[in-house]
This record gives C-alpha cells, structure tokens and sequence, in this order.
C-alpha cells in the first residue's frame, strides 16, 4: 500500500511538472513518464484489493490500465476498450511488466493509430494455456507504416519493450492485417 502511495506521489508531481511546462516536447515526455508510474501503481493497488498478496487477476487489470491511460491523454475521442481475455494470474514482476508493456502499445496506438479520428476500438485478449501467456492488443485505427519497425526502434518505448519482454524471457511480434493491428507477446509463467 505504501509503494502504490509513493508512486502516486511521484505521479503527481510529474503531471504538475508538466503543467507548470511550455515546451511540448517536454510536457509529452513527462506525461509519458507519468503513465508508466501509474502503469506500476495499478498493479499494486490490485495486488493490494486480493487476497493473494503474491499473485495478481492481470486480465481484470487491463481494462482499468487501458481507460487510465486514454483518460490520462485527456484523449477527446470515443476509444471503445474491451477484454475479452480470460483470467490469468501473474506474479508481481511479471505484471509489472506487462502493464508497462501495455502501457507503451496503448499509448502508441493513441498517438498514431487514432490520431485525426473521432473514435476506434482497442480490444485486449489475455490467455494462458499450459503456463505460457499470451497477451494480444489490438486496434481498428490505422494500420502501421510500412517501415515500422525499423524506423520506430530507437524511442524509448519500443526499447522498453524489447528490454521487458526479455526479463519475461517472451517474445513479441506486430502485425496489420488489413484494417486492425495487432501487437503480440508470450512468455511461460
């Protein structure tokens, strides 16, 4: 309970930072800051409402972690999320992880995707099945450039998720199959 405090508090003062700021470049990274922090505090504050202090229902995390993020934006659209995943406990780090992970492909389908769209949808499917986890996010926005990744590897969201999914020892892939883009880890418990 006290670490979900103190990272609340951090969080804060990094988003009256980036009120106080004037430079947008500056006021977007605090911001992106900011989500991350809160990315972590949700998962304690779940592990923090169980009764198992040691295992987290990640899959009931992620709708709540998705709709913090878009709310976080002050995103003006109507984003649709719906979880259509199964329940699925992981440990403290390994949710951690994730929700990080999350946290940088939503925020990258809100800046990208659905930018100049009134509405979309972001749908998230969490399944496990003989101990490996696989977590799909995807989107009816639009589909990624044809030079992603290699032109998108050097910010540092997509080098957090290459360093995250490395300490979940998974793997990752995106997708764009016609009009929905799909972003898929999986890793073994």
């Amino acid at each position: 309970h006290r670490v979900k405090n103190n990272l609340a508090m951090i969080s804060a003062m990094l988003m009256l930072q980036s009120e106080k700021t004037e430079d947008p470049i500056l006021k977007e990274k605090l911001l992106d800051s900011t989500n991350r922090i809160k990315s972590i505090a949700n998962i304690h504050e779940h592990l923090y409402e169980s009764t198992n202090f040691s295992k987290v229902d990640f899959a009931g995390n992620t709708e709540s972690l998705i709709q913090s993020i878009i709310d976080s934006q002050s995103f003006e659209r109507d984003i649709s999320v719906k979880n259509i995943g199964e329940s699925c406990f992981l440990n403290i780090n390994q949710g951690i992880y994730c929700s990080i992970i999350i946290n940088e492909v939503v925020t990258n389908i809100l800046n990208h995707a659905f930018k100049n769209l009134d509405s979309g949808n972001i749908e998230i499917d969490i399944r496990e099945k003989d101990k490996q986890v696989t977590i799909q996010i995807s989107d009816d926005g639009r589909p990624l450039p044809e030079t992603f990744p290699d032109e998108y590897t050097s910010g540092l969201g997509m080098e957090l998720i290459h360093i995250l999914v490395r300490q979940l020892e998974g793997s990752f892939s995106f997708m764009s199959p016609g009009r929905t883009s799909t972003f898929m880890l999986t890793f073994n418990k």
